[in-house]
């Protein structure tokens, strides 16, 4: 991890929405953290925060504000956070609190350990990949964990087809159909049959939601030249990037995917992910 010096000169920027985690002893928000930061001794420059309740919302205001002032680390509160800044393709390494299973990620209560191990050494860095997704021509955002193509209509079927390099792989009808990422194959794809997939294999899993056979085929494909397609369209069918709708899917339209660079996170002492990196 690349850092200006040592203990105080470690400057952290925080990234929270309102009441993101609870650290079992109250919520952990961007007035405690700054407390632990100065507990731990390092600097905090900047933080984002944003009162908005809706998951559609770009993210967090201020953010520029925060990347501006040029932190070493960037503290994630919370899933939704880590989440903006996969949208955001940031470089900076991240340091997530309370942001899910699918990857490494500290737990509130852990936080005075975590900033002391910043102050202290250098912790690890592991990589995880972004998706870039696209409704035909389209830019349709990033997804860290998985994207899901669903019919909007509760236990509807659809029919998708995935195809490859301009090419049918094959079609399969269901709810839907999701793609995951390594980080996010353990969580929504895995509870759908799919399997886990380790940190740095660079394929996705393609895994039908409640498919219309007996014994059904689930896939794992680079994701360059990825592509999704309705092939039928008795139900309107909605597009999500990780928890977000980004757009609805024409019958005929394809949903292309492609890497979109990495993710960097920091691995404090103690700190583990459902499939380790190898």
């Amino acid at each position: 991890m690349e850092r200006q010096g040592d203990g105080a000169d470690v400057r952290i920027g925080i990234v929270s929405y309102p009441n993101a985690v609870d650290d079992g002893a109250g919520t952990l928000g961007e007035r405690s953290l700054r407390t632990a930061a100065e507990r731990a001794g390092v600097t905090a420059v900047g933080s984002s925060v944003t009162g908005r309740a809706d998951a559609n919302t770009a993210g967090p205001d201020d953010l520029d504000t925060v990347l501006d002032a040029d932190p070493d680390v960037l503290i994630a509160l919370g899933e939704r956070a880590l989440l903006t800044l996969a949208r955001r393709g940031v470089g900076i390494p991240v340091l997530p609190i309370d942001a899910g299973e699918g990857l490494p990620s500290t737990p509130a209560r852990d936080i005075d350990e975590a900033l002391g191990s910043l102050r202290d050494g250098d912790p690890p860095l592991v990589e995880r990949p972004i998706l870039r997704i696209a409704i035909g021509d389209e830019p349709a955002g990033r997804a860290l964990f998985d994207a899901t193509l669903v019919t909007s209509e509760p236990a509807r079927i659809s029919e998708f087809e995935l195809g490859r390099n301009g090419e049918r792989v094959d079609a399969v009808r269901a709810d839907g159909i999701v793609v995951a990422t390594p980080a996010g194959s353990s969580e929504y794809a895995h509870a759908a049959g799919g399997p886990l997939l380790a940190p740095g294999s660079g394929v996705v899993a393609v895994v039908p939601i409640a498919p219309f056979a007996v014994n059904p085929d689930r896939w794992v494909v680079p994701p360059e030249s990825l592509s999704l397609q309705v092939v039928r369209d008795d139900y309107e069918v909605t597009l999500y990037a990780d928890d977000r709708a980004v757009g609805t899917v024409p019958v005929g339209t394809a949903v292309t995917f492609a890497p979109a660079g990495v993710l960097r996170i920091v691995v404090p002492p103690g700190v583990s992910a459902p499939i380790p990196d190898q």
